[in-house]
């Protein structure tokens, strides 16, 4: 689901940071499955701050532990030889072209998975 995420977004991202990272695809890899706990530990530790500053601190050392690798996956990944290249600027017309492909070839692949699983008429 990342990658196919990353996929969505690459127009975008090319079209405004003028950069295509060869590497996102691994870092991801490493970063996505700390997310959701990094998220919950940390919405878990603001209500402990509200409740018991203490318990707070020392789920933000728990934290900090989750979103230091975090940052180091996404620095060593950034300072790899050949990580990515800067793409020259281009209209924002060819985004829109390219997600208009993009969804042509979604809605070619549903439609053939419609057509392949259909049950054959009994006659």
């Amino acid at each position: 689901m990342t990658l196919a995420a990353q996929i969505l977004v690459l127009p975008i991202l090319v079209y405004t940071f003028g950069n295509l990272s060869f590497v996102s695809p691994l870092a991801n890899i490493l970063i996505v499955p700390l997310l959701p706990y990094a998220t919950i530990l940390g919405f878990i530790m603001i209500l402990c701050g509200l409740i018991f500053l203490p318990a707070a601190i020392l789920l933000g050392y728990a934290a900090r532990i989750m979103l230091g690798w975090i940052l180091l996956v996404a620095e060593f990944a950034a300072r790899l030889p050949g990580a990515g290249i800067q793409v020259e600027k281009f209209d924002a017309i060819w985004v829109i072209i390219i997600y208009m492909m993009l969804g042509w070839w979604i809605y070619l692949i549903q439609k053939n998975r419609h057509f392949k699983f259909q049950a054959p008429n009994s006659k």
